[in-house]
């Protein structure tokens, strides 16, 4: 399991699925953003741990991973960009995938908490 929280406080909005769809997420967005070093460095620590804390961020950095997060989210879901999750020409992967995708955009923009009973059976295992 990872989570993505995008709140201080602990009962806040948050993200949580499989480490592997929380890994590919943080790839897919540096994939738009290779030049953020910043934002590379806390991909790399939240990796690590499994945990990407927005909200205890200072505000403008918070402000500028959730806007990187939910384009980077968006697009994929639109057709406009490519996931790397493809390189694995999995089907049911992928379509787990786009369904965490759609779930963790409507964490960043409601800030509702989704919960692992909510995920298909590729995301919560």
């Amino acid at each position: 399991m990872a989570v993505i929280s995008c709140s201080e406080g602990s009962s806040g909005a948050a993200w949580v699925v499989a480490g592997w769809a929380f890994r590919q997420v943080l790839a897919d967005v540096i994939m738009l953003h290779p030049e953020d070093r910043e934002m590379a460095a806390i991909f790399d620590r939240a990796e690590a741990v499994g945990y990407l804390r927005i909200g205890c961020l200072d505000k403008p950095l918070a402000r500028r991973l959730t806007a990187a997060i939910r384009g980077t989210a968006s697009r994929i879901m639109a057709s406009e960009i490519r996931s790397g999750i493809e390189r694995f020409q999995d089907e049911q992967a992928t379509q787990e995938y786009l369904k965490g995708l759609r779930m963790l955009l409507d964490t960043v923009r409601v800030g509702g908490t989704v919960r692992p009973e909510h995920l298909g059976p590729g995301l919560h295992t």
